[in-house]
């Protein structure tokens, strides 16, 4: 190919307006790479570097056509990459718990394994009850009477009938464990009396009954009503061993049934109150 360049001088005094550049686009065909060259008397813009002035006054541009060079992934357009879920381990507290993180940022607690879980009852050696149980939330059971007492002790119950007539007492007991058992009664004639009612037959939750032979714990007391220890014996002497039921925590029954009829006018044995606790040392005393 043979290309002709005219060249020429011109005054460009007067023009108001620059031509506008003219760019020849390579033939692709003939595997030319060089731009072509560029009439112009504008100011070369920002994509086009300096050019050469020639003796005439022609300048010649050359376009830049060079793309800048990339030396990594556009950070605006690169994720960040993703190895999988942290394992965090959660801290144990110090009541045997561990505190475990959930996917969401939350937290749940969890008991650990190992731990020993306390059920059931306390131990009776841990803590101290008693309770006193009345005549007059009690459950009586004829010939089995109910009156209040003249002498200050609230409602009591009796029974003129020899071997009938019953009282019925219920307690909630806090814990297993041993029980004593005391009766707030009336001994009108204290001591080793003939014909004088001063005994019951008692029992807890159906169980078998034994005698309570109380006139001989009365022995040297005034006449009248006194707290004392219920004991059992298989016959009417002295001698009975205290009775300390063994009992499971929750509720149970006990009951008086009457041995003896009465005497004279109003001569009977007769009861209060019990009282029921789980120390074998204590003794009840007045108001109780």
């Amino acid at each position: 190919m043979v290309v002709l360049v005219l060249a020429c001088s011109f005054d460009a005094t007067g023009v108001d307006t620059a031509a506008p550049t003219s760019t020849a686009t390579p033939d692709a065909s003939e595997g030319s790479t060089s731009a072509a060259p560029t009439t112009s008397t504008s100011t070369s813009t920002g994509t086009s570097t300096p050019g050469t002035t020639d003796g005439g006054g022609m300048t010649e541009a050359v376009e830049a056509t060079s793309d800048p060079v990339t030396t990594g992934p556009d950070p605006a357009t690169t994720e960040p990459l993703t190895t999988g879920p942290m394992e965090t381990t959660a801290p144990e507290t110090t009541d045997g718990t561990t505190t475990g993180l959930t996917t969401d940022g939350t937290t749940t607690d969890a008991t650990t394994t190992g731990v020993p879980e306390t059920t059931g009852p306390p131990a009776c050696d841990e803590m101290f009850f008693k309770e006193v149980l009345l005549v007059a939330d009690a459950v009586v059971t004829a010939p089995m009477e109910e009156i209040v007492s003249g002498k200050g002790e609230g409602t009591v119950a009796f029974s003129k009938v020899a071997q009938a007539g019953t009282v019925e007492f219920t307690v909630d007991v806090p814990c297993d464990g041993e029980y004593a058992v005391w009766g707030r009664v009336q001994d009108s004639n204290p001591g080793l009396v003939d014909a004088d009612p001063d005994s019951y037959y008692v029992r807890v939750d159906g169980g078998g009954e034994g005698g309570w032979f109380y006139g001989c714990q009365t022995d040297g007391l005034m006449s009248g009503y006194h707290w004392l220890r219920v004991t059992t014996a298989a016959q009417p002497v002295c001698g009975g061993g205290v009775w300390s039921p063994q009992l499971a925590a929750g509720s149970h029954t006990f009951r008086l049934r009457n041995r003896e009829p009465e005497a004279f006018d109003f001569d009977v044995a007769a009861v209060a109150r019990l009282l029921i606790t789980n120390d074998m040392t204590y003794v009840p005393k007045l108001p109780e």
